[in-house]
């Protein structure tokens, strides 16, 4: 039965693909499966990063941000850029360079995808910035880390 629906899929999918009023949420799908495109792509890095072996992502990163200017108002290109930064990170590369990387990202006009790229950016740089916190301690004295700056204190909540 499977059969006799393969060539009928494939007739809707060649028919869907030359549809001009097909949503770009739809159409970027076939944009994934292009000779070239982010599907073929993956399949490589994926198979490298599994291995543990050395990836090149600038095939990768060319193709985001060639589909974040070709769909501005595609949401599902966003995920792509924390897989990006996590895996860049886990790779050891220098904050300073993954940060120029993702700022490439953030220039972007699709402002969801701009807008995940700035949140990776936002994170790299949570560690940079002093924790403000001040509280009542169980014994009553007023407690502000600012005091405790260049030490290392343990808070523990409970």
């Amino acid at each position: 039965a499977w059969a006799v629906w393969i060539p009928q899929i494939t007739a809707l999918q060649a028919s869907s693909e030359q549809a001009t009023d097909l949503p770009d949420e739809l159409r970027i799908n076939f944009d994934f499966q292009q000779p070239g495109g982010l599907r073929e792509i993956m399949a490589p890095m994926s198979k490298a990063i599994a291995e543990k072996q050395p990836v090149d992502y600038a095939p990768f990163k060319a193709e985001l941000l060639r589909l974040a200017d070709q769909y501005p108002t595609v949401l599902i290109l966003n995920q792509f850029v924390a897989f990006y930064a996590n895996q860049r990170t886990k790779e050891g590369m220098a904050k300073d360079e993954l940060v120029a990387e993702l700022q490439a990202f953030a220039r972007s006009r699709n402002t969801g995808f701009a807008a995940a790229a700035q949140k990776e950016i936002d994170k790299l740089g949570i560690k940079d910035r002093p924790i403000d916190i001040a509280f009542t301690a169980v014994d009553g004295r007023q407690v502000d880390l600012k005091d405790y700056r260049g030490k290392v204190v343990l808070v523990d909540f409970w």
